[in-house]
């Protein structure tokens, strides 16, 4: 029987700044978890775009939704998730 694969804590930071304070901070935390043998993943907000519903009421109608973004940044979550903002 294979074993289990580890848990993936995804780290969500919402600084802008990729080498700011937070980043590095984040960074010392997913290594940790690394050497522990947990999967990371840091996703950086700053470096994606991702709009909110504006509430225009034609979603049939517009051929590109901006919460397709989102959506698929909620996918790409994990088991955990560590938020740095």
């Amino acid at each position: 029987m294979p074993e289990p694969e580890p848990p993936l804590v995804v780290a969500v930071v919402g600084s802008s700044r990729a080498h700011g304070n937070t980043s590095i901070l984040v960074d010392v935390v997913l290594e940790e978890l690394t050497r522990r043998g947990i999967r990371v993943e840091k996703v950086m907000l700053g470096e994606r775009r991702v709009a909110g519903c504006l509430g225009h009421d034609d979603c049939a109608e517009r051929r590109v939704c901006p919460l397709a973004a989102a959506r698929r940044l909620a996918a790409d979550l994990g088991e955990a998730l560590l938020s740095g903002t």
